[in-house]
């Protein structure tokens, strides 16, 4: 709540909508106050651990990474759920995504600059920071609507995320065209 403070006079959204999305999406706060999530992305290199993004399959990404869009290129309209911008589902909608894997993100509340009316599926975010891989075992449990804590890894990769404990940003993957476009890759 104290980093909201200082950010959410310049959205749309309240800090209730959020804490809503966050209490409905059974997504956990870390002690530092960012959001843990879970995202579903797809395979571009397995071998080498690079990942893509499920919607352009444009965005590489991997573990270590901080995925980030300019802000201008996020959509504002908190009527449209799915629009322009990076998303963040809530667990009972990560069923909705096909995706080849799971990972765990951390996202700073102050990068959540959407979090539609009503009943939000989704938030739109300007970043998000990737900790790791869920076993299939978790993510299949997660496509399910359950808890990925069944999976001792996948708890320990939770619980690890939530006291500060996991990977350092590694890269930085901007994008800063429309669709996944023009993405620049800097360590």
């Amino acid at each position: 709540l104290t980093r909201c403070a200082a950010f959410i006079d310049k959205r749309q959204h309240s800090v209730d909508d959020l804490m809503r999305f966050l209490e409905k999406g059974d997504l956990p706060l870390a002690e530092d106050g960012s959001i843990i999530a879970y995202k579903m992305l797809n395979w571009m290199d397995q071998s080498k651990g690079i990942m893509k993004d499920c919607h352009s399959g444009k965005i590489p990404q991997k573990i270590g990474s901080y995925v980030c869009v300019n802000e201008n290129l996020v959509d504002l309209n908190r009527r449209t759920e799915c629009s322009n911008g990076l998303h963040i589902a809530r667990r009972g909608y990560l069923s909705g995504f096909s995706g080849q894997v799971c990972v765990v993100c951390k996202i700073d509340p102050e990068d959540v600059m959407v979090v539609p009316h009503n009943d939000a599926n989704k938030v739109r975010v300007k970043g998000y920071h990737i900790l790791g891989y869920l076993s299939e075992e978790a993510k299949t449990a997660l496509e399910a609507g359950k808890p990925a804590t069944s999976d001792e890894a996948a708890l320990k990769l939770i619980f690890d995320a939530i006291k500060g404990n996991h990977v350092d940003r590694l890269e930085r993957v901007q994008v800063n065209g429309q669709m996944g476009g023009n993405v620049v890759v800097t360590k």
